[in-house]
């Protein structure tokens, strides 16, 4: 079951960095945008050398920044190759992720996923058969307070993982409404661009800026998915019946 979890998290994880490759490319257009600006208005005199150089270790940081990311895409497609019964160096396709409704998550019955925590948690079912099957008195009232304190860190741990769910869920409606206001400053900044009001890297930065408020609507699903994933693990049977 933990095998099942960490694949399904690493697959989230895999997604994320996907993703996120699409605000690296929109980054890269506005770090030499504002290069070559830099450029230019050292050349008029209007900026300094070192203002030139900053730019430029920019371009070079992002570029280091590509390359980590790049490994870190590989490393989790491999691990996901291995634990799908594939070679690590396999290319599989990996389908997309299922969509739910927020609904699903509002309308959770914490109680009810509480108790069926208790049933169904691993640890907490091994102790129970260690008491049915003890005959040491001193061994079953040993037994009967790990049970206790068992069932105490599994409800908590499922309150936890509910609150978590409960934040990436609001998260993700805050990342949609703030790309539609990226949106509509985009729409603004265009036609103050085409005016000749605004300049190529005023519009390229709002560009980025609705980019990134895209990403992030796709970052805030993926960290939802990932909440959603864990909560329903751990309501299956791994909900944590012992001290973190």
């Amino acid at each position: 079951e933990n095998l099942v979890l960490n694949t399904r998290l690493n697959l989230i994880a895999y997604y994320q960095k996907l993703i996120n490759q699409q605000l690296t490319e929109e980054n890269e257009k506005l770090l030499q945008l504002q290069y070559e600006v830099a450029q230019n208005q050292a050349a008029a005199g209007t900026a300094t050398q070192l203002e030139v150089i900053n730019a430029r270790q920019a371009i070079e940081q992002q570029s280091t920044t590509v390359i980590t990311d790049k490994r870190e895409t590989e490393t989790l497609k491999q691990q996901i190759c291995v634990a799908t019964g594939w070679n690590y160096d396999a290319s599989p396709e990996f389908g997309p992720l299922p969509e739910f409704d927020l609904e699903t998550i509002y309308q959770i019955n914490l109680e009810a996923d509480k108790a069926k925590a208790l049933e169904s948690n691993y640890t907490l079912r091994i102790n129970r058969r260690k008491y049915e099957n003890s005959t040491s008195e001193n061994i079953r009232k040993t037994l009967e307070e790990t049970i206790r304190d068992n069932q105490q860190k599994i409800s908590s741990d499922i309150q936890t993982k509910y609150n978590t769910l409960l934040n990436a869920a609001v998260s993700y409606e805050v990342a949609q409404t703030e790309e539609t206001v990226a949106a509509q400053n985009l729409a603004a900044m265009e036609t103050k661009f085409l005016t000749g009001m605004a300049s190529r890297l005023e519009y390229q930065q709002e560009q980025f800026n609705l980019t990134s408020k895209t990403v992030a609507i796709e970052n805030a699903k993926m960290a939802l998915f990932s909440a959603w994933v864990t909560y329903e693990g751990a309501v299956n049977g791994l909900a944590s019946a012992s001290a973190q």
